[in-house]
């Protein structure tokens, strides 16, 4: 299972059945129709989601890609918690996530460098591969090849016993190399992400941890613009990978002026229809995982 931040589930009873906020009859809005059940399998044909394949958590808590167009329900712990906000168009810098391509640092040639511990590659319970380095190689950090310096100092991002989010915040100064050290234990000892053509601005670099018997694992690597971490992309050997922005657009239904989203954290979002016959949802502003859209409720 991924542990995502907050991600709660809203309750059992709300997970398995239709929650209504305060059952009013709101004009012609009588009933349950006003209400869009997130957390069903089939999608409101009043809601319309278009994308591009992206990562969503299935119900065996593994993580797995979507069709285009499709908006997958998501899964804590086997019990559905809703569906994740839609999202910016973003470009992971990591080539090949899934360490197809790992070779000793002193050779461009690799998508991956480690120094002096070799590491292993292992399909994980996260549904893709992780490198498996030593519990020592703690460290996170991030250094650019062209100012020849750390431009995100190493720090401890620790040992968590399940798949934990690593977050590191940065600002590159000019377009450079960059190097993403996933895990580091010293000087000589690490594994990093050569991450080129990564132009000025700020970033975030961020990948999934645990530790087990193995030692620490890291999978799904990304280093991404801007402040916050966007659904996992899984770029292949070789490669980065741009994924296209996504939306989420409701369509009115009866006398309703504007529609409530509630989400698995307790967050509610109230969007207004004024003269038009559709609302569309704001692209995320937080980390994927924090929270999920459990239901839309239509109000007069």
């Amino acid at each position: 299972m991924i542990n995502l931040h907050h991600s709660p589930v809203i309750g059992g009873a709300t997970a398995r059945g239709l929650w209504v906020p305060g059952a009013l009859s709101l004009g012609n809005l009588r009933g349950t129709a006003n209400i869009i059940n997130l957390l069903a399998q089939t999608l409101d044909s009043r809601v319309t989601y278009t994308g591009p394949s992206h990562s969503y958590i299935s119900s065996d808590g593994s993580l797995k890609q979507s069709t285009a167009n499709v908006w997958p329900l998501e899964y804590k712990s086997g019990v559905p918690v809703g569906r994740h906000d839609p999202e910016s168009a973003a470009t992971n810098y990591v080539p090949g996530v899934e360490y197809g391509n790992v070779g000793p640092t002193g050779s461009t040639a690799y998508d991956w460098n480690y120094g002096s511990s070799v590491p292993t590659v292992m399909q994980s319970d996260m549904g893709i591969a992780s490198a498996v380095s030593s519990t020592a190689s703690s460290l996170t950090a991030v250094y650019s090849e062209g100012t020849s310096a750390f431009i995100a100092a190493a720090t401890d991002g620790g040992s968590p016993a399940a798949w934990t989010l690593i977050k590191r915040q940065f600002t590159n100064s000019a377009s450079a190399l960059l190097r993403w050290y996933v895990a580091r234990a010293s000087s000589s000892d690490y594994l990093l992400a050569r991450c080129s053509g990564v132009p000025a601005g700020s970033f975030t670099a961020s990948v999934y941890r645990k530790v087990t018997s193995d030692g620490l694992l890291s999978a799904g690597a990304q280093l991404e613009s801007g402040s916050i971490v966007s659904s996992p992309m899984i770029s292949p050997t070789g490669q980065q990978l741009t994924r296209a922005a996504s939306t989420v657009v409701i369509s009115k239904y009866g006398s309703a002026s504007s529609v409530v989203i509630y989400y698995s954290n307790g967050d509610t979002q109230t969007l207004s229809f004024g003269s038009a016959s559709t609302v569309t949802v704001p692209v995320s502003a937080l980390d994927w995982g924090t929270r999920y859209m459990t239901h839309i409720e239509y109000k007069a």
